[in-house]
């Protein structure tokens, strides 16, 4: 073989090398649940349940999907259809399991949920109310009332606690009293709560800590899952909800040069909960760029122009403030009028 025709070989098989590496590079990804999510379960012993589990998205070849740990005596799990279906024979404790989606590389995605199952003539919870704010917005020092409501009478012992979701935070209400059929719950806010949806009650939100809930006349326990009275965010009911706002009333106009460093500042707001991040919009000419945190601009603008603009104040859980509208000038450098070369 010539050293011409060796030469050939050599950069095919490079090429054909890079070539699968990048299609492998296009191929490969890893399983993905996506936004998927698993309600936690309340089931009865004697009912038939039903679940359908989610499919991943995404990895390498066949998805494969697994269980763990085993399920309650009475439910089975066909890992072709993802469902989960059965009539439980046994009451149990609520336990969380593992959804697990693995690819032929040994990717995995994995969602968690629970499943409780009670005495087929347990209690049941029918309602679940949280009393009215007289603005919609709770502030620190004041108190989250909320209760639970039963099918039947019932007999409490101990103090119970249901899960609050505020903004990324878990918060505990405990219980203070019961009518014959409803528990009641109190939350004081704190400076650190804020949510600005609204708050959350997630279906598995009621536990014991240590207390019981029982049916007063057959000291049955009680189902505890909250099911469809669970909500994930309760209109009228923000946390030290807080909107940004400008003090400023306008701004005024800037003039740059182009291919010039420039720099100027954008006006502030304040309020708002968290950290407030800033942008224009539209964007800035090429070359400037905004400090989300600052609201300063910097850069070198290359391209002449006139743009218009107005700035955002955005803060943690997506209240806004806007202020402008101003114009940003990008006027060409000054012309070089003429060069006198003096000779000696």
């Amino acid at each position: 073989m010539t050293h011409r025709k060796r030469l050939y070989v050599g950069i095919f098989a490079v090429l054909g090398i890079l070539a699968t590496e990048g299609a492998r590079a296009q191929t490969s990804s890893t399983p993905d649940f996506g936004d998927a999510t698993v309600e936690s379960q309340q089931y009865f012993v004697g009912t038939a349940a039903s679940l359908q589990l989610p499919a991943a998205t995404g990895g390498v070849g066949a998805i494969a999907y697994a269980l763990s740990p085993t399920l309650p005596r009475g439910l089975a799990l066909d890992a072709g259809t993802r469902r989960i279906a059965g009539t439980p024979q046994q009451a149990a404790a609520r336990q969380t399991f593992t959804w697990t989606a693995t690819d032929s590389n040994g990717d995995a995605a994995r969602l968690s949920f629970s499943i409780a199952v009670a005495a087929a003539n347990a209690p049941r919870p029918v309602r679940l109310t949280i009393n009215n704010h007289a603005d919609g917005n709770y502030t620190a020092g004041e108190t989250i009332l909320a209760f639970v409501s039963f099918d039947r009478p019932i007999a409490v012992t101990g103090t119970l606690h249901l899960a609050l979701n505020i903004g990324s935070h878990v918060r505990q209400a405990t219980s203070r009293g019961a009518t014959a059929t409803d528990v009641f719950f109190r939350y004081t806010v704190t400076a650190a709560d804020f949510d600005g949806d609204g708050i959350g009650i997630g279906a598995d939100a009621l536990t014991l800590n240590g207390g019981t809930i029982a049916d007063a006349n057959t000291g049955v326990a009680a189902a505890l899952g909250l099911g469809g009275y669970a909500f994930a965010n309760a209109a009228g009911h923000a946390v030290n909800d807080s909107v940004p706002a400008f003090a400023a009333t306008d701004i005024a106009d800037k003039t740059l040069q182009k291919d010039a460093a420039a720099t100027f500042a954008l006006p502030t707001a304040t309020g708002g909960n968290g950290t407030l991040a800033y942008a224009t919009v539209p964007r800035l000419p090429a070359g400037l760029a905004l400090d989300a945190a600052t609201a300063a601009v910097t850069g070198t603008p290359t391209k002449a122009g006139k743009t218009t603009h107005v700035v955002k104040a955005t803060d943690a859980d997506g209240d806004a403030a806007t202020l402008g509208t101003f114009a940003i000038h990008v006027v060409p450098p000054p012309a070089v009028s003429g060069v006198t070369i003096v000779s000696s």
